[in-house]
């Protein structure tokens, strides 16, 4: 398979319907389109922009984390085009509470009994 061209060797798999994809580098995991949109940037130190080369890749950024996707319910106010927002990634038990009153419509006293039990709070 290492004399094959990669992209012939992935037409020539698929052609015969045997599923495979390709194992890419860290660089070109992050070059796809996909992956770039999910990518979080700061800007480049003049440091970091010496010593490396895949800072091209965003703009000169330095890459520094992923984003999550998170869904809106309603209305469309700070969504990007494909009516998608960003945010970090909840806490252990950070909505625990919230989830319990408002989903499950517990009181206040039965959520707090019951985030002390799960997290031990």
């Amino acid at each position: 398979m290492s004399k094959w061209d990669r992209r012939e060797l992935l037409d020539a798999l698929l052609d015969r319907k045997v599923p495979s994809g390709g194992v890419n580098d860290m660089a070109a995991a992050f070059d796809a389109p996909e992956a770039r949109e999910v990518v979080v940037t700061r800007p480049a130190t003049e440091n970091e922009l010496a010593k490396k080369d895949h800072l091209q890749q965003f703009g000169g950024n330095q890459p520094v984390g992923l984003r999550q996707a998170v869904w809106k319910g309603a209305g469309n106010e700070g969504l990007d085009a494909a009516g998608r927002t960003f945010s970090a990634p909840p806490h252990y038990g950070e909505h625990t509470e919230e989830i319990l009153r408002n989903v499950l419509g517990k009181d206040d006293a039965e959520a707090a009994r019951l985030v002390k039990l799960f997290h031990g709070e």
